[in-house]
Parts: C-alpha cells; sequence; structure tokens
C-alpha cells in the first residue's frame, strides 16, 4: 500500500481532492474532501499531492540573503 493515512490525494478522473482517512484493503482507500464526506475509491484512481501544505501550515525557514562568496577577481584563474 503506498498511501498513508493523512496523506493529500488528487482524483485522477474528477475535479476533487481530499485526505486519506481510511485504508479499506489494499485496492480501496476512503478520501475526505472539503466537504467532510468520505469517499470509498480505489487506490488508482487517486495520486498523491507532493508538497501540499495546508493553510495556515508554517513555512520552510528559506533566506533570501545569498550565501557569503569570496572576492570577486576580473583577471587571472
Amino acid at each position: 500500500m503506498k498511501y498513508k493515512l493523512g496523506d493529500f490525494v488528487r482524483f485522477v478522473d474528477e475535479r476533487m481532492e481530499g485526505y486519506v482517512t481510511r485504508i479499506i484493503d489494499d485496492e480501496m482507500i476512503g478520501v475526505t474532501g472539503d466537504d467532510d464526506f468520505e469517499i470509498p475509491v480505489l487506490a488508482s484512481k487517486v495520486t498523491t499531492v507532493y508538497g501540499y501544505q495546508p493553510p495556515g501550515a508554517p513555512k520552510e525557514n528559506i533566506t533570501d540573503t545569498p550565501d557569503a562568496v569570496g572576492e570577486f577577481k576580473a583577471a587571472g584563474v
């Protein structure tokens, strides 16, 4: 089984997405969308959304300043 509880998935054939809330068996999972209804679906009919962060989640600590670099030399090696 490649899906875990809490994974954010998107339906392949429909414009829906949600979280895996139940693993029924190796081929079926339960997905709960924004409407809070759980839909049983074949695991082959959804795909994982990588890098998804829910609204309000803390963002990664990324700085805009470049790393310190050595002195620039116009001539020479």
